[in-house]
């Protein structure tokens, strides 16, 4: 059992722009959790979180609950139930980036605004064959277990009372007004994979990927779209770990899929819902370590999106949209890195 409290205060002040934020909330939670083991083919966590929210009129409940059957000793299934919630907020970084193209914005919460609620529900599998070396050659392990780990999780989410930004402008203002509402429910689901092979003691590979879907109840927003905005519907990751006997090699991919992405009037001439193509950024990385008297020195090095796979169709000029922005964080992008460990 536990409790916990936290506070957070925001100022935020952009006198050109006419725009001063303040907020401050505090949150109280009182959460417990019980574990039991009803036989040795089960496993089971249950508990609740009770929320006091400065925000909130009312306390929000939070129970979760999650189990395990260990069908064989090589092959577990999982399921669980989770719920949470999301209170208002004042604050959207948003603004910010609208303020780089030379607008400014305010957001502000609809009165009797409740919170965003979800329910989630997994049910998975998770097995770990034994694999003789004609197939795979088996990783030596300390509890001498499979060197291949293989997991398939169906996941579905529903949302309840969404927060949407509608347009809520008064032209007598050098600024641009928003309201935060409560908007149609949504669902959020699908299926992920992912494989985990321990080649052997120096060697590690992963492998992931994402197939989701998640709709509005209804055509929301300002294109009437019921998918969500910047949201793949598939996605996937791989990993590669060595530990060779002069450094630590890391190689590392992600794929995002296509995506609707807003793209509003300036330099373009009309608003319009754009698809944008897919991405695939790869990572490498070395690590060295050296030993320097009794200090203990790392030296890294490494790249990151390699291939440079990165957005191509930005805004340009005074007039363009700054926040038509999506897909990768970074071009490519060397970096270098010393640490001491004393």
């Amino acid at each position: 059992m536990g409790l916990q409290y936290q506070y957070e205060k925001l100022e935020d002040e952009q006198p050109a722009y006419n725009r001063f934020t303040s907020q401050e909330i505090d949150d109280f939670g009182v959460l417990g959790q019980a574990e039991w083991d009803p036989t040795e083919k089960w496993n089971i966590v249950a508990g609740a979180r009770v929320d006091f929210n400065s925000e909130l009129e009312d306390p929000v409940l939070s129970p979760r609950v999650a189990a395990k059957y260990q069908l064989r000793e090589d092959l577990a299934i999982r399921s669980s139930y989770s719920s949470g919630f999301r209170a208002p907020q004042v604050f959207d970084e948003d603004l910010h980036i609208t303020q780089v193209g030379g607008s400014a914005s305010i957001i502000r919460n609809a009165p009797g605004l409740r919170e965003e609620t979800s329910q989630s529900i997994t049910l998975g599998c998770e097995w770990s064959p034994a694999l003789d070396a004609e197939f795979i050659p088996k990783a030596i392990t300390a509890d001498d277990t499979s060197p291949v780990t293989f997991e398939l999780n169906g996941f579905f989410t529903r949302l309840e009372d969404t927060f949407d930004i509608v347009d809520a402008d008064d032209p007598l203002t050098p600024e641009r007004e928003f309201t935060r509402v409560n908007s149609f429910g949504a669902d959020v689901y699908g299926a992920e994979f992912n494989i985990t092979w321990q080649i052997n003691h120096d060697l590690r590979f992963d492998l992931g990927f994402v197939e989701q879907r998640a709709l509005f109840d209804e055509p929301a927003g300002d294109f009437g779209s019921r998918a969500f905005e910047r949201t793949p519907e598939h996605y996937g990751t791989l990993g590669l770990t060595w530990n060779s006997p002069w450094c630590e090699v890391f190689v590392g991919g992600k794929y995002t899929g296509p995506m609707e992405v807003p793209h509003y009037a300036g330099y373009i001439p009309a608003d319009r819902l754009e698809k944008s193509p897919s991405f695939f950024t790869l990572d490498l990385a070395l690590a060295r370590k050296l030993k320097v008297g009794d200090v203990d020195m790392t030296l890294t090095a490494g790249v990151k999106n390699l291939f440079d796979d990165y957005q191509d169709d930005l805004d340009i000029g005074p007039n363009r949209d700054s926040g038509y922005v999506y897909g990768p964080r970074f071009p490519r992008m060397f970096h270098l890195g010393c640490k001491f460990d004393f």
